[in-house]
């Protein structure tokens, strides 16, 4: 078995293939055709037998441990192409290692296909959620990627459809991608409250690899074919799909649990859903809203709901409206079947509250306050869904 290491002083491009199954081995092969000098590593020795003779290097290599890829020179590499569909934390444990150490292009297949869906259920079996993290400009984008990067835990950065009023649709579609791609850590770029086929098509033809159809206001029939239309276009293209039975209403609009606009996702409904939609992630009302809460309401949360709903069915649930929903609440929801949370109201506020208690002087200082602000929000929402349980 050859087991040769690159030099960092070589002329050529180096390319590195992680992982020797069929999707792997093709690429590797592939590449040496077309002149390449490529390495490929498995933890398999009979894998890399098979493919010694037809590729420039290999190596038996645990991916998971970093000093195994320091030792082959990881960091050497121009080209990483992570290829590991057997275990996907392992898949992205490699994709996050590669980028630390320098890699100028990492391909990831599983970052594509299945990152979003095995984040969701790596929260799920934890009992943690991912804070869901709107931006509206480039300045919360990258303020969000950089608390995720500081605590070494993944995100899901959102751009909302609706938000096309603060931010072109296509604006929003460009910056949400440049930073995730520039991003150190696993990061989900998804669509959320997509509620038009042509712009959910349009986040996902643009690289998009989470996106949400929001057709809960309509009847169950209804919903489930519009969700069903968006699950077939997206799942050709590697991209999973978040939906929403029964309905999140407005925070202007809740006066307490009997009194608001919510419509409570029933267990029964939920499955029927689920089973029919093929979707990914589902997104349930249990007694959160959007937005900000009449005067200092905290919502009631129904938790004995969102435990029959977890146990019903083993699609990852989304919490709407978490802002301003309490920290005991949220909690509580992360640890008992909640693995995503969206968060969008309290940052603004933060930003706000930040900027008005900070003496600037400046456009400039303003900005760097209210940056601040969203950033000490999120960060506080990553300990209350105690989200460092995906590192243990």
């Amino acid at each position: 078995m050859k087991r040769t290491f690159f030099n960092s002083k070589s002329k050529d491009k180096q390319y590195l293939v992680i992982g020797c199954g069929r999707f792997g081995s093709s690429v590797a092969k592939k590449m040496c055709q077309l002149g390449n000098e490529v390495m490929v590593i498995d933890k398999d020795e009979d894998s890399i037998n098979n493919i010694a003779e037809l590729v420039t290097h290999t190596a038996i290599v645990d991916v998971t441990e970093e000093r195994d890829l320091k030792s082959i020179g990881l960091g050497n590499f121009d080209v990483v192409i992570v290829a590991i569909s057997s275990d996907i934390r392992a898949s992205i444990m490699a994709t996050v290692m590669a980028k630390e150490m320098g890699v100028p292009k990492v391909v990831c297949k599983a970052k594509d296909e299945l990152q979003a869906k095995v984040l969701y259920k790596i929260a799920q079996e934890k009992n943690f959620a991912i804070p869901a993290a709107n931006y509206i400009d480039a300045l919360s984008a990258a303020a969000h990627i950089e608390v995720a990067e500081k605590l070494n835990l993944p995100l899901i950065l959102e751009f909302a459809e609706a938000h096309e009023t603060l931010l072109p649709f296509e604006d929003g579609l460009e910056i949400g991608k440049y930073y995730a791609e520039k991003a150190k850590v696993p990061v989900v770029l998804h669509l959320d409250h997509g509620t038009t086929k042509e712009k959910i098509f349009q986040a996902i033809d643009f690289g998009f690899r989470s996106v949400m159809i929001d057709a809960s206001s309509y009847s169950f029939e209804e919903n489930v074919k519009r969700t069903k239309e968006i699950v077939d276009y997206a799942h050709l293209r590697g991209v999973v799909v978040e939906a929403e039975i029964g309905h999140v209403g407005e925070g202007e609009e809740y006066d307490d649990q009997e009194n608001n606009n919510n419509i409570y996702t029933t267990a029964a409904e939920a499955k029927a859903f689920v089973e029919a939609t093929g979707v990914d992630s589902l997104a349930i009302s249990i007694g959160t809203a959007h937005g900000s809460y009449k005067a200092a309401a905290t919502p009631v949360i129904d938790f004995d709901r969102l435990k029959e709903i977890a146990a019903t069915i083993d699609t990852p649930l989304v919490l709407h409206g978490g802002s301003s929903s309490g920290d005991e609440n949220l909690n509580k929801c992360a640890t008992n079947g909640i693995s995503k949370v969206n968060i969008y109201t309290d940052l603004c506020v933060a930003a706000y509250n930040k900027a008005q208690g900070t003496d600037c002087k400046n456009y400039h200082e303003m900005k760097a306050a209210m940056k601040d602000g969203m950033q000490e929000c999120l960060e506080h929402y990553y300990e209350v869904f105690e989200t460092k349980k995906f590192n243990d």
